[in-house]
């Protein structure tokens, strides 16, 4: 069969747009398709994980991304209402709105591979074996590929069509955001404030430059409270003794906006016959902080690896594409195994953690001591700005 791509990739995030950066170093013919127009939104916490920073230094990203309009950030403070935890960090992270960072990668990527931007994916092509060969772009454009990569979020129309897209709740959290100005916050310094009664989801207030906050509200799938709708519980929360005087004066700079998080607390099938998952569209959801930029980059990378040997077959099968899920299962499945069990055990702590606070135990278990951890006054607010 001739195929007018080795690959097609949809999505151009993170993970679709480093796949492609990965894919042209293997020489590969490789196409980028997404929805929207670049620079776009996308509703996220913003927070660059630090494990991003080996692959922007690899694609030469990091001095671009420095360049947009950021905030560094030194420490990282976590509070509950009684006890707050601030752990510095080894060298300064990176606040970047999504509409700028994810704007850095895509340009790399349309800069070494054909891009469509404003191209909708609507369906997958299939040969006679039922095989995916290609992808249905706009109404009726056909275009074939010998593989094709679902890099479209959590809600990918790759993982629809092929019969993988899974909801289960108890595998999956849902967050807010909104940005806001005129919010007392401490520059260099990030916020995670845990409620009794969103246990163990948490509100975040991340800076993104001087005068603006991302704040957020994720929810993970045993949260204790009651089932409302989720901007009204991120107003409720802002307006909860520990924060509504910080936000007395809040200017929201937009809509709450929501998204939903496919966590990897279990491991999602991550490709079939002649297609691939990365990123969201895979589940790559760290099971405690929920973060997903890092495995959602590394992912991408390592199918830009793995198809550049496999593409230059003629094999492009769900058994030969197994060597990218297994090495992607090899590369994070470790740590996800490790948040999955640190949340499990935080919710229901084991008799050695029963005697610790639930800072203690974060600060014990999952900083390593690191942190340095202070007692509050319950009747004050967490945080005075």
């Amino acid at each position: 069969m001739h195929y007018d791509y080795d690959l097609i990739i949809v999505g151009g995030g993170p993970a679709g747009a480093i796949m492609a950066l990965s894919a042209a170093r293997q020489n590969l013919r490789a196409l980028l398709l997404d929805k929207a127009r670049f620079p776009r939104d996308k509703v996220c916490g913003d927070a660059i994980p630090p494990r991003s920073r080996p692959l922007l230094q690899a694609y030469n990203l990091l001095d671009a991304v420095r360049q947009a309009p950021h905030a560094p950030v030194t420490a990282e403070v976590v509070q509950t209402p009684t006890e707050q935890l601030r752990v510095q960090f080894d060298e300064p992270e990176l606040i970047v709105r999504r509409v700028h960072f994810d704007n850095v990668l895509f340009q790399a990527a349309k800069a070494v591979v054909e891009t469509r931007e404003g191209c909708p994916v609507t369906d997958l092509l299939r040969d006679d074996s039922g095989q995916v060969c290609g992808v249905v772009a706009g109404p009726s454009q056909k275009i074939t590929a010998r593989v094709v990569a679902g890099a479209d979020g959590f809600s990918s129309i790759v993982a629809r069509r092929a019969g993988l897209y899974r909801y289960e709740r108890a595998h999956w959290a849902v967050a807010t955001r909104c940005y806001y100005r005129r919010v007392p916050f401490t520059p260099g310094e990030y916020e995670v404030h845990y409620f009794d009664d969103i246990w163990p989801g948490y509100l975040w207030i991340f800076p993104v430059d001087d005068e603006v906050v991302n704040v957020g509200l994720g929810q993970f799938p045993a949260a204790h409270t009651e089932r409302i709708p989720l901007a009204e519980l991120h107003r409720r929360l802002l307006q909860s003794p520990a924060l509504r005087s910080r936000f007395a004066r809040a200017e929201p700079l937009g809509p709450i906006r929501g998204w939903n998080l496919p966590l990897a607390s279990i491991q999602r099938p991550l490709h079939g016959d002649g297609f691939i998952l990365a990123g969201d569209a895979a589940g790559l959801i760290d099971p405690l902080r929920g973060h997903g930029i890092d495995a959602a980059m590394l992912s991408g990378q390592i199918a830009g690896e793995v198809l550049g040997q496999i593409c230059r077959g003629s094999d492009y099968r769900a058994e030969r594409l197994a060597l990218y899920a297994e090495t992607v299962w090899q590369q994070l499945g470790p740590l996800f195994n490790f948040t999955r069990r640190f949340r499990e055990r935080w919710d229901n702590p084991p008799p050695r953690w029963q005697s610790l606070s639930r800072l203690e135990t974060l600060n014990k278990f999952y900083f390593q001591g690191r942190g340095v951890l202070s007692q509050l006054n319950p009747a004050s607010e967490q945080r005075s700005g």
